[in-house]
């Protein structure tokens, strides 16, 4: 799996942000942020399924902004920019 879901981010986060907050984990190939029931949420699609784990596993539980973010790998691969 080479995609992550990140929940709970600050309201104001955007796609810029979180390609920011991941950049040091791998290669990126896609993000895409939506707001689901008032909640900001993040998929993010890195190059390899070694860089996601890495990426969720170091992300999981941090705080920014006072908000305690999740991340989890999923089971989609995408792209917009396909």
């Amino acid at each position: 799996m080479r995609t992550i879901r990140i929940r709970h981010l600050p309201h104001d986060y955007d796609e810029e942000d979180i390609f920011t907050l991941c950049a040091e984990y791998g290669e990126i190939d896609d993000v895409f942020t939506e707001r689901v029931n008032g909640e900001r949420i993040a998929w993010v699609l890195f190059t390899t399924a070694w860089e996601a784990e890495h990426a969720c596993s170091d992300l999981s539980g941090i705080e920014i902004e006072d908000e305690e973010i999740v991340a989890d790998l999923v089971d989609a691969n995408w792209s917009l920019s396909a």
